[in-house]
C-alpha cells in the first residue's frame, strides 16, 4: 500500500467493501480536489460514465480502479467515493479521505503533469 502516490507513476486506488445481497449496475464515482485550489475537483471518474458498471453477488471484494499514469501535481488532496445503483440510489460513500501526492521529477508550473517524451527526427527530402 502506497501513502503517497508519486505524480506520472502508475496508480491502483483500492476500495474494500462487503456486499450482503446480490447488486447489478453499480457505479462508483471517485472525485479528487486539491486542497490548494479550494477544494475544486481536480479529477472526476465514474465507472457508469466510462459504460463499466460493476455487478456483485453477496462476499467480500476489492474494487481497483487503475490509472496507467497519475496526473496530479504535488501536493494534499481530498477524495470523496460514492456508490450508487443505477447511478440514483445511494448506497454508501467514504468522504474526505486526505492524501499527499509527491512528484520525483520536475512536473512545470501547470495544475497537471503530463508524462512526455521529447525526439527530433531528420525529414527526408
Amino acid at each position: 500500500m502506497i501513502e503517497s502516490p508519486i505524480s506520472g507513476e502508475p496508480t491502483e486506488l483500492c476500495i474494500s467493501c462487503q456486499i450482503h445481497e446480490d447488486i447489478e449496475n453499480v457505479g462508483v464515482t471517485v472525485a479528487i480536489k486539491g486542497l490548494a485550489e479550494g477544494g475544486e475537483v481536480a479529477l472526476l471518474m465514474n465507472c457508469l460514465h466510462d459504460k463499466q458498471p460493476l455487478n456483485f453477488s453477496s462476499g467480500e471484494y476489492e474494487i481497483k480502479l487503475s490509472m496507467p499514469y497519475l496526473g496530479l501535481r504535488s501536493g494534499s488532496y481530498l477524495i470523496d467515493i460514492y456508490t450508487k445503483k443505477d447511478g440514483f440510489y445511494h448506497l454508501d460513500s467514504i468522504e474526505n479521505f486526505r492524501f499527499k501526492v509527491i512528484v520525483d521529477k520536475n512536473p512545470g508550473q501547470g495544475l497537471f503533469y503530463q508524462m512526455r517524451s521529447w525526439s527530433v527526427a531528420r525529414k527526408s527530402e
